[in-house]
């Protein structure tokens, strides 16, 4: 399960990645606010962490984009975006099939006698 999660967080990763690029040939762009993001070593790091640098770099993304309706409507950037909504997507259905599994398996462990 983790590993096909890490995988998930790879692709959303790249994703994020790619946004930030176009982005990042815009003017008033701070990069800066991707330092975290763009320093990442993701063989490093565990996923909640990793997590947490993405989340970020997503509200900054958001926060930026907030300011700038031409960008949201760009074809490039809906692309990129519809992507990482199908990713997150995903990656929700196996946290909760994980913890939904996680959270049985703990029942039927207290229920065994010892």
């Amino acid at each position: 399960m983790s590993n096909h999660r890490r995988i998930l967080f790879n692709k959303k990763f790249n994703l994020t990645l790619k946004i930030i690029d176009f982005l990042n040939n815009q003017k008033n762009f701070d990069e800066n606010l991707f330092h975290d993001f763009l320093n990442t070593n993701l063989e490093e790091i565990n996923l909640v962490k990793f997590n947490e640098i993405i989340i970020n770099a997503d509200n900054n993304i958001n926060n930026y984009l907030s300011h700038n309706e031409k960008l949201v409507n760009n074809k490039d950037y809906i692309k990129l975006n519809e992507e990482i909504n199908q990713i997150n997507t995903t990656i929700n259905s196996t946290k909760y099939y994980y913890n939904k599994n996680t959270k049985e398996y703990n029942k039927l462990v207290n229920k065994f006698p010892t």
